[in-house]
């Protein structure tokens, strides 16, 4: 499972929420992916290249899984993936 987040704390993520995930990936089930630098939109950035860099790599009937806080970025992704043909599950 890959996550996407700013290097700083986001105030729309619960605190316990935050902790699940460091939780989760010190156990190895979940791999965050941060930009180098925040900037504005820079997770958002990263996000996309992940999803177009999955897209490209894994197998066509692979399903994507998106949950984001950003309704906007996350009904993108999910309409170029499905666009792409690509069955998306997400939130909205």
């Amino acid at each position: 499972m890959l996550a996407f987040c700013g290097r700083t704390h986001n105030p729309r993520i619960a605190a316990s929420v935050a902790q699940t995930m460091r939780d989760l990936s010190a156990s190895g089930r979940l791999r965050l992916v941060m930009p180098a630098r925040d900037t504005k939109n820079a997770a958002d950035f990263v996000l996309s290249f992940w999803a177009g860099w999955l897209h490209a790599k894994v197998p066509p009937d692979t399903s994507f899984v998106l949950i984001s806080t950003d309704i906007h970025l996350e009904r993108t992704v999910a309409d170029v993936l499905r666009g792409e043909g690509r069955s998306v599950l997400d939130e909205f």
